[in-house]
């Protein structure tokens, strides 16, 4: 009777332990999930207030909300939620006023533009193997990817409301210095390059005035010991070199020949061409996209004619 006693005591024990790490790990997915979608709504409010009033400021806000229905079912690659929340941040730095197709411009080139080219497909979507079998994506990749995978996930909303709350802390200790940022060369850029990160020219440093504001310099401590911040002594080289790789983007004569195609089956080249559209709304503005993969999009447009049987000129 005592060891029956005792195996049903073992037994409830089991359950309730159980019981509580399946609470603790629902609280954390849950609270996860909270702060992403959270930190995503104080960004869509942010870019919502670059845009004026007017009829189809609606638009905007209807286009937004559907990405954050999208980011909250990971229906969008992590690298993807990533590069709007960067592209949002960078245009707040601009501190200008910008049209509902220009936001709107922003979140298409954001969400078409290729990820990282070794991981095109989506890791969640389910391939159909011979014979109409769905073959499992372990087949496919190994079960440290599908951990790297979930973690960039798990981390991403504290990371996306990290950034967001120092890029409002920056702006606040440097508020009067607003109108001098504007004629000066940008500072400050939010890229999307292995992760997100923000990179800092020096002289920003000296406008700070981080002895003033200490609790910005401790933040500023923090991330660098996360790496996700950087001083960066060649910061506006590094700038004049994206804004070289865009202009190539737009001097890319495949894709001239990729606008006569009656139908793309492509779909990366699609994306390719659709986010290269969008850039064409942002021309007036100094916008330089927090990642911009050429070979990734040469590579998808390029092949996509290979495929479609067209002869591929040769770029100059």
């Amino acid at each position: 009777m005592n060891k029956a006693l005792k195996n049903i005591g073992v037994f409830v024990i089991a359950i309730s332990l159980t019981a509580v790490i399946f609470w603790l790990v629902f609280l954390d997915k849950e609270s996860q999930e909270i702060v992403l979608e959270h930190s995503l709504n104080m960004l869509g409010n942010r870019l919502l207030a670059m845009v004026p009033d007017g009829a189809e400021k609606g638009g905007v806000k209807q286009m937004y909300d559907n990405f954050v229905k999208q980011a909250s079912a990971r229906e969008v690659e992590p690298e993807q939620v990533e590069q709007v929340a960067a592209s949002i941040l960078n245009l707040s730095q601009l501190d200008t006023v910008i049209t509902p197709e220009q936001a709107m411009a922003v979140l298409r080139f954001s969400l078409e533009a290729p990820v990282k080219i070794e991981r095109i497909d989506r890791m969640h979507e389910p391939i159909q193997g011979e014979a109409g079998i769905t073959a499992d994506s372990s087949s496919i990749f190994s079960p440290r990817d599908v951990a790297e995978f979930q973690e960039k996930w798990e981390s991403l909303g504290e990371r996306i409301h990290q950034m967001y709350q120092f890029n409002h802390d920056v702006t606040d200790a440097i508020k009067n210095q607003a109108k001098q940022m504007r004629e000066n060369q940008l500072q400050l850029f939010y890229r999307v390059d292995d992760g997100m990160r923000v990179v800092i020219d020096p002289q920003l440093k000296a406008q700070l005035n981080l002895k003033k504001h200490k609790q910005l310099s401790r933040k500023i401590r923090r991330m660098e010991q996360q790496e996700l911040l950087q001083w960066r002594g060649d910061f506006q080289k590094e700038m004049e070199q994206l804004r070289r790789e865009l202009r190539s983007l737009k001097r890319l004569k495949a894709l001239e020949q990729l606008e006569n195609l009656k139908h793309l089956e492509n779909l990366q080249a699609l994306k390719a061409l659709n986010s290269l559209r969008a850039l064409e709304a942002l021309e007036s503005l100094k916008f330089v996209p927090p990642i911009i993969k050429v070979d990734s999009i040469r590579e998808a447009v390029r092949q996509s004619l290979k495929d479609a049987g067209i002869k591929v000129e040769n770029e100059k």
